[in-house]
């Protein structure tokens, strides 16, 4: 089934937005837990996989992960904002 996002609602786009966002966050953390649990590792094939997951991580943290406050700019406000509006004080 193909659809439209552009007939999306803004919640609906904040969604997918959301759910972007989370999965990212997730690989992310995967990543960093599995280069310090291996970090220290004398196998070959594991010490390869550790520089796999950190190039994962530099490649992450300087390309997808943005500060709120350069969102703020972007052209999708609408989205951002319900975003916002559901989020906890922490940004949680």
């Amino acid at each position: 089934m193909r659809f439209d996002v552009e007939q999306m609602s803004v919640a609906g786009k904040a969604k997918v937005r959301h759910v972007g966002g989370w999965v990212i966050k997730k690989i992310l953390e995967s990543s960093r837990k599995y280069v310090q649990r291996n970090m220290f590792s004398l196998q070959a094939e594991t010490s390869r996989s550790v520089r796999r997951h950190f190039e994962i991580c530099e490649l992450m943290d300087e390309n997808l992960v943005t500060p709120f406050a350069k969102l703020e700019s972007t052209k999708f406000k609408d989205t951002l904002q319900v975003t916002e509006a559901r989020q906890s004080r922490r940004r949680g």
